[in-house]
């Protein structure tokens, strides 16, 4: 049995890291990845500055923007002729600024992901993944002594098929 909490995490991970055209990941051997060697990547068409993609909540020190992959979750809906799962993706996007609540960078580097997951071609080698749709959006913002966190909290719902044994 292929595991598709890890291939979606993986299709999700490498998705996300292509906004900034960056290939594969560089791991700093506690278990996070990031996108490339400083963990930036640039906001292609919105301009808003530079975000570190990690594949879980990151335990470190955290950059200005940040997106993390926060939840996986999935349920097999197949019978005994086809092996497909539902599965529910969490992507946090997170913005730290000095004494300002900052939507527009959030908004920005929302657009950059719900871009690269709904209209880019999600690929597995174990997976077919089909009927990419966001199902909610939710903003949230804490403050941080004078710094305020906004996030917005991405969640999306597709259907994977098994392709091979």
């Amino acid at each position: 049995m292929i595991n598709p909490g890890k291939s979606i995490r993986d299709v999700y991970f490498n998705a996300l890291s292509a906004l900034g055209a960056v290939s594969g990941y560089i791991s700093d051997g506690n278990g996070n990845r990031f996108a490339d060697g400083n963990g930036n990547l640039l906001i292609t068409s919105s301009g808003k500055g530079s975000y570190t993609v990690f594949d879980d909540l990151p335990l470190e020190t955290l950059p200005q923007n940040y997106i993390y992959i926060n939840a996986i979750d999935y349920n097999q809906v197949g019978n005994n002729q086809l092996y497909v799962h539902d599965a529910v993706v969490t992507v946090d996007i997170v913005t730290r600024q000095y004494k300002k609540i900052d939507r527009d960078t959030v908004d920005a580097i929302a657009q950059e992901v719900m871009t690269a997951i709904i209209e880019g071609k999600l690929k597995d080698t174990n997976f077919q993944i089909i009927d990419v749709n966001l199902i909610s959006s939710r903003y949230l913002t804490n403050q941080d002594g004078a710094y305020f966190l906004t996030r917005n909290i991405l969640r999306f719902q597709q259907n994977l098929i098994k392709t091979k044994n």
